[in-house]
């Protein structure tokens, strides 16, 4: 078990709590308990207030679709002015810029951000066919090409921060005992320990589960502020990041949702390293492995396909992860360094703390700690399959 990563900026003149550690190492883990948790770094800053912000800059999809949204595309072969587009095609475009479209190739004269129209200098540029292009189709930016003259036409644009609000969780497994339970322990065997130790196994696999299924809350006076885990993040960017999601409804082969998710991630200029995945589905990509398997004669004896470690697809290889607490109904695709846990300064995970006594009768003890987790590269570098029902 990996208890969560210690600082050393926080205060150099402390350890981890060594009782924490020797705990830690006692714990006894299901197959696929934890994975994601042990797995995840450490912060790129400290956390030193129950609220913080992350911050990643946008990354502009030099892509898009010709028309008006409406119905109405390019129309024929001929027109240069007034071509009509959408607000986020007219939001991506500057002057020179050279799109493709299907096969044919233009350069953009103007653009009218009021209108969402486009002007270009010719069609079927360079020798490309000029062609009717329906609503919706799709064009790439493929470079630039300027005028002297037109330079001071260029407008600039700049990438933009998105700010997205997370709050700290405090974690707390109390133990409670009477003097007489105290006593008589001794004459058997060391209660006290044996309890911190299960306090401590239930304070993991509590902190696992929130790693990925959290979802923040600011919290009240009465109601405690909660953490924004794997999955909420991923799929809820708060206003100020867009995911990106695929929606895995009508899919049958996890082979093909995989693929169409990658190829989504690829296009918005991410490059997974992981599957996140929980065992069952994971063991629907084993299958994938069968028509490939070969043996020795020695490694004969030992039967099963579910070798599948990694998926590999265009030359791109990403890790299988198995989680137990990954919904059946959820894949991600992750670049698993840009998501870390973490604790609050000054209140990492600590015990066994003695707790103010009820009576002199009474013994009571907690371990404590305030954690947090960071996705960065939301809508870039991820990538959320939902209703994944394979």
């Amino acid at each position: 078990m990996d208890i969560g990563v210690h600082w050393h900026l926080d205060d150099p003149n402390t350890i981890i709590n060594p009782t924490i550690l020797g705990m830690a190492a006692d714990i006894n883990l299901g197959a696929f308990e934890g994975i994601i948790w042990n797995r995840l770094g450490a912060p790129q800053e400290k956390v030193n207030d129950y609220r913080y912000e992350l911050y990643d800059r946008s990354r502009t999809a030099l892509s898009g679709v010709i028309g008006d949204g409406l119905g109405t595309g390019w129309a024929d072969t001929s027109t240069k002015v007034g071509l009509p587009m959408t607000q986020a095609a007219c939001a991506v475009l500057t002057v020179g810029d050279v799109l493709e479209v299907g096969t044919e190739q233009t350069i953009v004269k103007a653009v009218d951000r009021t209108a969402y129209t486009i002007d270009v200098f010719d069609r079927g540029h360079a020798g490309t066919t000029a062609a009717t292009h329906a609503d919706q189709t799709a064009f790439t930016v493929i470079g630039t090409a300027i005028n002297d003259t037109d330079l001071k036409n260029v407008e600039s644009f700049a990438e933009l921060s998105g700010k997205y609000t997370n709050y700290t969780q405090t974690f707390v497994e109390l133990i409670e005992q009477t003097f007489t339970d105290d006593i008589s322990a001794r004459k058997a065997f060391e209660q006290r320990p044996q309890l911190i130790k299960e306090a401590m196994d239930r304070m993991f696999r509590k902190l696992c589960k929130t790693a990925i299924k959290g979802r923040q809350a600011v919290g009240t006076k009465v109601i405690p502020q909660t953490t924004s885990g794997l999955l909420h993040q991923l799929s809820n960017g708060g206003g100020v990041r867009t995911p990106l999601r695929l929606d895995a409804t009508g899919y049958t082969s996890i082979e093909k949702v995989l693929k169409d998710a990658l190829s989504t991630v690829w296009n918005a200029g991410g490059n997974p390293t992981h599957v996140y995945i929980n065992p069952t589905n994971k063991r629907k990509a084993d299958a994938l492995t069968q028509q490939f398997i070969r043996m020795s004669r020695g490694e004969a004896s030992q039967v099963g396909t579910d070798n599948a470690e990694s998926f590999m697809y265009q030359g791109k290889v990403l890790q299988f992860v198995q989680d137990q607490d990954m919904p059946s109904d959820r894949i991600e695709l992750v670049t698993e360094s840009r998501i870390e846990k973490g604790w609050r300064v000054g209140d990492m995970l600590r015990g066994p703390i003695l707790e103010p006594l009820k009576s002199s009768r009474e013994y009571r003890y907690s371990m404590q700690g305030t954690m947090f987790i960071n996705v960065r590269g939301v809508g870039v570098e991820h990538i959320d399959i939902y209703n994944a029902s394979l």
